[in-house]
């Protein structure tokens, strides 16, 4: 028995070391999966942030060119009022 032994206990501490290296690769990989998912939802929740504020970015330019334009639309319509009291004076 101990012949035996010596004889197979190379290959048994290499398997042993074969197995011990497959739960240290599995464990690897469940936290680079753990890791990436982290990341993931980071990349989505910044995503989803700039996606909100990019719309309410363009709200605001929207609501700027709308300001804008009544304000025109008022000075044009002083500038005309006043043409005309200028005409009826010459």
């Amino acid at each position: 028995m101990g012949e035996i032994f010596k004889d197979f206990a190379g290959l048994f501490v290499a398997g042993l070391g074969v197995i011990a290296w497959f739960f240290r690769l599995e464990a690897r990989g469940i936290s680079n999966t753990a890791a990436i998912k982290a990341q993931a939802a980071l990349i989505d929740a910044a995503v989803k942030r700039m996606t909100d504020q990019r719309k309410e970015d363009l709200d605001s330019a929207k609501d700027s060119r709308r300001e804008v334009g009544a304000q025109l639309s008022q000075i044009e319509a002083d500038i005309k009022r006043l043409l005309e009291i200028v005409g009826r004076l010459k």
